[in-house]
This record gives C-alpha cells, structure tokens and sequence, in this order.
C-alpha cells in the first residue's frame, strides 16, 4: 500500500490512548507526514456536527484531494471518517484500520460510509471503497470482552448464510473464541475466511443492489 501526501488520521479517545502511537511510530518510520483528530468514542460521534468539525480540520490542515484519510476504531469511526472521506473536496483516499471484531469483518468491509440523523441512523451517506483494510488481529486484545463477543454475530452470519465449513470451525472453537484470551491464530484464521466472504459479495455488488441483500 502506497501513501501518497499527508495521511489524516482519525480515531476515538480511547482507540487512540491504545494504539495511536504505535501507528505514528509507523508513519514517521516510512517518513509519511500525518496529523490526526480525536473524536468522543460512542454513536453520538457518528453525526453532521462532528463531520463539520473535521471538515474544518482537514480545511485548516490545507488537505488536498490526493492526500488520505485512515479511519483507526471501530464502525463508528470507519464510518464517520468514511462519510468525511468521500465528501470533502468530492473525495478523498480512505484506508480502514479496524480495531473491533464486528468493524474487521464488517464495517471496515464495503465502502458504506454514513452518519446519523435525529430521526435515524446512517440515514446521509455514501459509497466510498477503501483504497484498503488493513486489520491486526493484535488490537483486539484491548477490546472489552462483552464487545468482542458482539462482534462474531456478523461472523457467524456470514458462516450461516455462506460457508458450512467456517461455521463448523465456529462450532469447534466456540470456548476458545470466546474466551478472554483467545489464540491469535485461530482468530487470524475466522477472520480472514469471514472477511473474504464479506468482500466476494460486495465486490459482486458493490452498491447492494441484490446480491448483497442477503448478508442484511
């Protein structure tokens, strides 16, 4: 993945205590220039309000259609920071980094990018595909426990509705993935098999017009 410009990097309070300087150090190893904007972890980030404010940032920061934004956190901010990537200057270059099981495998997935209204969710919107998704099974290890768990319902969807083999791997791990340890590699493994059948059926349908329905 090639990083051309600045990369505005945008995450959540808490996402950003425990990871953010590790993805600096990244940065500033390859010589990539970066900024980044703190948002308040929790649904009420996911708004117009917040996305004005980073557009002011980016405006401020002098942002240019060539640079990219990377969304750090889970679907709140994959789509809160997706929705600002593909409205400031008609669109920018957006690069997922998942943090949360349910993003990884779902959110971070397809290019749904949104906000909220008052009379509901994700009702302003856009389609924005990610130049990439990179997930490290590693940040799941500052998950709370409960939100881990939360997030195999999309696995065990996809397993469901696509892959009797995933959900017998499921069915066979089911105390180890639910654990509060659990292997890196197993979950390496459920991942990577979830996500690739998420991406097969949006890249058939990329704006869901059909086939992509099913996984709703």
């Amino acid at each position: 993945l090639k990083l051309n410009g600045t990369v505005f990097l945008i995450s959540d309070a808490d996402v950003m205590e425990a990871h953010g300087e590790r993805v600096a150090g990244v940065l500033q190893e390859a010589g990539i220039a970066g900024a980044s904007y703190v948002v308040p972890g929790g649904e009420a980030s996911k708004s117009l309000r917040v996305a004005s404010e980073l557009y002011g940032w980016l405006s401020e920061q002098r942002a240019e259609r060539g640079d990219t934004v990377v969304a750090l956190g889970g679907g709140v901010v994959g789509d809160l920071a997706g929705y600002v990537a593909a409205t400031y200057l008609r669109g920018m270059p957006f690069v997922q980094l998942p943090t949360s099981v349910l993003a990884m495998n779902d959110a971070a997935i397809g290019g749904k990018a949104a906000v909220d209204l008052p009379a509901g969710k994700n009702l302003v919107g856009a389609f924005h595909q990610p130049r990439a998704v990179l997930a490290d099974i590693e940040t799941l290890a500052t998950m709370p426990h409960r939100a881990l768990l939360e997030g195999f319902a999309e696995v065990i969807k996809h397993a469901l509705i696509l892959d009797p083999e995933l959900l017998a791997l499921l069915e066979q791990h089911a105390g180890e993935l639910t654990s509060t340890d659990p292997d890196p590699d197993l979950l390496t493994q459920v991942t990577a098999r979830s996500v690739r059948l998420k991406a097969l059926v949006v890249s058939s349908d990329p704006q869901e017009q059909g086939l992509r329905a099913t996984l709703n």
